[in-house]
């Protein structure tokens, strides 16, 4: 698994206004995309008018997105509230292993009307968590 080294707040302190202003930021898109999400789902749902693969692919992708932004948050609070050398914490590992999941998530598309869609597509969510996660 690649772990990715994460900020803290040696590296950032001296930039005191800037990367709280990032981070303000990145706490805004965050709330932005987790309420569109909520939406989406809502209103995929709700359809009838596409075909099942297509709509499972676009809850669970949005549902593997809410993880990864939910992980993010994490790995937020961690780089500034967190401690100031190199740690291996719960929350890195579990935002490292979401990033590699939500990076690699649509590399297999597939479409077919045949009865067999739901197993395949289960078939390749569980391929792409355990790529990632290995």
């Amino acid at each position: 698994m690649y772990f990715v080294n994460y900020l803290n707040r040696n590296r950032t302190g001296p930039f005191f206004p800037m990367f709280e202003i990032i981070y303000g930021v990145e706490i805004s898109l965050i709330i932005s995309a987790f309420v569109a999400g909520i939406i989406v789902i809502c209103m995929t749902l709700k359809t009838r008018k596409l075909h099942l693969l297509i709509r499972l692919r676009i809850i669970s992708g949005i549902i593997n997105d809410l993880v990864y932004i939910t992980s993010r948050l994490l790995v937020m609070h961690h780089e500034y509230f967190g401690l100031t050398e190199y740690v291996e914490t719960l929350p890195l590992i579990f935002g490292t292993m979401m990033k590699q999941i939500f990076l690699g998530y649509m590399t297999l598309l597939y479409e077919s009307s045949a009865n067999s869609t739901l197993l395949f597509f289960l078939l390749q969510e569980a391929i792409l968590f355990s790529l990632a996660i290995f």
